[in-house]
Parts: C-alpha cells; sequence; structure tokens
C-alpha cells in the first residue's frame, strides 16, 4: 500500500509538472485531531488541538486540473482521557488533486476541491504517561486527504481538509488498529 502511494504521487508531479505554469504558496492553521480506533475497540478518546505550516507547489495546466504538492511540519494526536495528552509531530507530503471551479456572478473568487494521498514521518511523539511512546509507534503514516480551498483576489485562500489515517499507529498487534483522523482550518498566500 505504501508502495502504491508513493508510485501515484511520483506519477501526478510528472503528469503534471510537463507543462505547467507554476506558482509558489505558504500555508498554516489550526489541527483538530483524534486517533481512531477499530469498532471493536475500549478506549473512549477525545479531540486535541495542533498546528501546521509549510509550503507548497501549485502546478497548473490549461485545463481546471490543479496538482499541488505540498511540504509540512504537522502535530496530530488525542487525549486518552483527562490527563494523558498524545501528541505526534510529522513531516507530511501530501500530493493534492485539485479543479478550479468559478463561482457564477463573484469575480476573482474560486473554490478548488480536492482529494490528496499523503505520506508522513514522525519526527517525534509524546504521551504523558509512556516516555518510550515515541520508540512504540510507526514512524511512517499514509492517509488520504478531503477537502477543498476557496481562493480569493486571486493570491489569498482559506481552506478545509479530513484526513483519514490508512497507517496503524503502533507496532503492537495485540489490540484494536489506530489511526489519525484530523481536521484541519488553513489560511495561505500564493506567489
Amino acid at each position: 500500500m505504501r508502495k502504491a502511494l508513493i508510485v501515484l504521487c511520483l506519477a501526478l508531479l510528472l503528469a503534471g509538472a510537463a507543462e505547467a505554469k507554476v506558482k509558489y504558496g505558504l500555508r498554516s492553521g489550526l489541527n483538530v485531531s483524534k486517533l481512531e480506533l477499530s469498532p471493536d475497540g475500549s478506549i473512549d478518546t477525545r479531540s486535541a488541538l495542533g498546528l501546521h505550516i509549510g509550503g507548497f507547489v501549485q502546478l497548473k495546466t490549461d485545463s481546471p486540473l490543479i496538482i499541488q504538492p505540498e511540504l509540512l511540519y504537522t502535530q496530530k494526536g488525542t487525549g486518552a482521557n483527562v490527563d494523558d495528552v498524545v501528541t505526534i509531530d510529522y513531516i507530511a507530503l501530501p500530493v493534492l488533486l485539485k479543479l478550479n471551479v468559478e463561482i457564477p456572478g463573484a469575480q476573482e473568487i474560486l473554490i478548488q476541491p480536492l482529494i490528496a494521498p499523503e505520506m508522513g514521518y514522525a519526527i517525534n511523539a509524546t504521551s504523558t504517561y509512556n516516555p518510550l511512546f515515541h520508540e512504540s509507534i510507526n514512524k511512517l503514516n499514509a492517509g488520504f486527504n478531503l477537502g477543498a480551498d476557496l481562493i480569493y483576489t486571486g493570491d489569498y485562500f482559506i481552506g478545509l481538509r479530513y484526513y483519514l489515517g490508512m497507517t496503524d499507529l503502533l507496532s503492537d498487534a495485540k489490540r484494536p488498529p489506530i489511526s489519525n483522523t484530523c481536521w484541519t482550518i488553513s489560511v495561505g498566500y500564493l506567489f
């Protein structure tokens, strides 16, 4: 599965880069994340706040299709109960496939719905109760993003995404699978 995601990301980049107009951008914002358990899991988790910041390259063609690889620092995690807080810091590489959709009657406003595979690498992980938590997690994390960016005045944008992790976070196979989920609200600028 990981190899397929990497191949898909590279294919999208190469296909879009051939005759594309290139723009660069920065984005940052707030994450509301949670670790999801499989249906037969019994641990109750609550949401945790984090942040994300990074840059991207937007490859536009003459069609409404846009390919946008990003490099982000992003925080995900959860609160397992009142006292225990889990925070995982990732370097993430989502490759967005977006469409430019004009809003009738609204000049200089575009909606860009998106879907994106994402690969992440955990650079740090902390847990209130487990000082060795970083050693017990899978460092690679794969998943998908769904969402949209609202572009206004040609350069500024606000975005909303939902991330669904597909990788089991912990390497212990004696319990139900746990994966990252995250709502992301971003603001940014295109150069």
